[in-house]
């Protein structure tokens, strides 16, 4: 009935914006309005399109094919509403008397889609369908008429594929203390989004959701373990609890479905089911400690690369262990860095962490070999050869973290010793 606002009996769902909003509208008629978002306001019938306004964006464009009542011609046009006065009518088309919009998108990042126009029957024209690329024409101001795309009678035009950006790519930020998108530089870069392009949501509940990069979606971060723009080489790795066989499973698997908006559990749906760990780097190693038969605290590190291949996201996956896992972390390259001295991988370097207290039992005049920085010393190396040869056989040398020599187990792997 031509009204908009937020307190309507009888309404229809648009968008969600503040009471500071301006609310843009695009009639039949061919004619735009702006006015200020309140309870409600009437801003004529036949009302095509409704949404928030925002001044100066460069990236709406608006796509039209009307009617001109006076020539009898159908025209079409790409166009931006940059600055408008509020409570003003604009005609988008030359007013004519008889004038009326065939075909309207609004489009985010100035995509340009191909539609299908088919003709009267009774038209003269030979071919009474073809199809229109709007990629075609130029993006104009509002008050431009537009290119012809035929004189004959138009019966009607629908969507024949999606369009993608004429403009480039949309750099998206994602500030992950509101849980909102964004283009302002807020928080942490997404990547530049074409209009095909997806973002990819993990959740703790063990669930994986697509969303498109609209600027009006919202995430709750506390619920969000992983959130990026899904590509062709995501692969998610997870740790999770089956209720059913009562074991932890690892498996590692690609996002299939290409619903919007819909969650997928990739976890089993049974009772006591649950996530402890999940990650997309694929470089990242799995952390994982539980109690052997004697109740002592067992950790491990694994590359699940090594573990199990990428397989459906349904899949149960491959169990982690037959003991009871109380913890479970990724541990990214990053982190292992962080942590040089304590893996195998990872040599010992010449820094206060490691010491060797020899000075005490030599003068100052004896010259002895200093540590080479070229020649790393890796923890898995005998005290013995460090000895001699960095320092004189027989002085004392004294390491505040004593390298220890790790057995490999069973699978090939090195499990560091009991820290209790």
């Amino acid at each position: 009935e031509g009204f908009i606002g937020y307190g309507l009996r009888k309404d229809e769902f648009v968008t969600e914006c503040s009471d500071l909003d301006d609310i843009l509208v695009l009639r039949k008629d061919g004619v735009c309005k702006v006015s200020r978002i309140a309870d409600k306001v009437f801003m004529g019938k036949d009302i095509l399109f409704a949404g928030v306004f925002k001044k100066n964006d460069e990236r709406q464009v608006y796509n039209m094919i009307y009617l001109d009542g006076k020539s009898g011609r159908s025209m079409a046009k790409r166009f931006q509403v940059l600055a408008v006065t509020r409570d003003k009518e604009y005609n988008l088309t030359k007013g004519t008397k008889g004038t009326r919009v065939h075909y309207l998108t609004a489009n985010p990042n100035a995509e340009a889609e191909v539609v299908s126009i088919h003709l009267t029957a009774g038209s003269k024209a030979r071919k009474k369908a073809f199809d229109f690329d709007f990629a075609d024409i130029d993006i104009k101001g509002r008050g431009a008429g537009g290119n012809i795309v035929t004189r004959y009678p138009v019966r009607k035009i629908v969507l024949k594929s999606e369009g993608v950006s004429t403009i480039g790519g949309l750099d998206i930020w994602y500030d992950d203390t509101i849980g909102r998108l964004n283009r302002d530089q807020r928080g942490r870069f997404l990547g530049n989004f074409h209009g095909e392009d997806r973002i990819a949501v993990i959740y703790k509940d063990g669930s994986y959701e697509q969303t498109d990069f609209e600027l009006t979606n919202r995430y709750e971060p506390d619920k969000v373990i992983w959130l990026d723009k899904l590509s062709n080489d995501t692969v998610v790795t997870a740790v999770h609890y089956d209720g059913t066989s009562k074991s932890h499973y690892l498996k590692r698997f690609q996002i299939e479905t290409t619903t919007l908006g819909k969650r997928f559990s990739f976890i089993s749906e049974s009772g006591g089911s649950k996530l402890l760990a999940a990650t997309t780097d694929q470089k990242a190693q799995l952390e994982y400690s539980y109690r052997d038969k004697s109740r002592k605290k067992v950790s491990k590190r694994i590359d699940p690369k090594s573990v199990i291949e990428v397989k459906g996201w349904k899949a149960l996956g491959n169990r982690l262990s037959s003991h009871k896992i109380i913890s479970a972390e990724f541990i990214s390259k990053a982190d292992n860095k962080s942590k040089s001295g304590t893996e195998q991988d990872h040599p010992v370097e010449t820094s206060p962490s490691v010491t060797a207290k020899t000075s005490s039992k030599a003068p100052s005049t004896d010259k002895k070999k200093p540590i080479s920085t070229s020649k790393e010393q890796n923890v898995d190396s005998p005290a013995k050869e460090q000895t001699e040869d960095g320092f004189e056989v027989g002085s004392t040398v004294e390491f505040d973290v004593p390298p220890t020599k790790e057995q490999p187990d069973q699978l090939g792997l090195f499990e560091p010793k009991d820290e209790n």
